[in-house]
């Protein structure tokens, strides 16, 4: 295998969609091969005195829809209670992270993942050690999704439904799942 063909799937969990504003919760890569075959995989919890700070201000304006929704989820996923108990500091988890990629010869390669712009943007901001260990170049599987949506509706609908859990290593999976129906039914007929 050439390192080069590693895919680096890579998928964060949040309190919302501003990395501004909002905090990291949960980071996960999974590493594969071509085949799509998992090398490895590592998540981490992400917590701080910020995520304290940004839990109380949710819970007090969960009369706003946004903020009521990704409350509820984490609530219901565990998310908001495993990551007060087991979290790090971000900028511990960006060096681990950072490690973790160096020791498996996944540095400097392309994000790979669903709707990265988020994902990418919020790691740029919170964890920019752990951003710099990436290629600037990335395979968005939505980008896929849209184009197969365009010029291939029969298997855009066709596609695998997701699981809604909204923990990393259920959301690589089924983003995994969803670039292997669209390579094998779109992108290689």
């Amino acid at each position: 295998m050439i390192l080069q063909d590693l895919l680096v799937w890579t998928d964060i969990e949040t309190f919302g969609l501003d990395p501004r504003n909002d905090l990291i919760l949960e980071l996960g890569i999974q590493i594969t091969d071509l085949n799509l075959t998992t090398i490895d995989k590592k998540s981490w919890l992400v917590w701080s005195p910020k995520s304290d700070v940004r839990l109380a201000r949710m819970k007090a304006n969960l009369a706003d829809k946004g903020e009521k929704y990704v409350y509820d989820m984490h609530t219901k996923n565990n998310l908001f209670d495993d990551a007060r108990r087991h979290g790090k500091n971000p900028q511990v988890v960006s060096k681990e992270a950072t490690a973790w990629l160096r020791d498996k010869a996944a540095d400097g390669q392309a994000m790979v993942g669903n709707s990265l712009r988020l994902d990418r943007g919020f790691i740029e901001y919170v964890m920019p050690e752990l951003g710099a260990a990436y290629h600037y170049r990335s395979i968005d599987v939505s980008t896929i999704k849209e184009l197969c949506r365009r010029y291939n509706p029969a298997v855009y609908a066709a596609c695998p439904e997701k699981n809604e859990t909204h923990r990393v290593f259920q959301c690589l999976k089924d983003s995994i799942e969803e670039f292997r129906h669209y390579r094998d039914e779109f992108l290689l007929w």
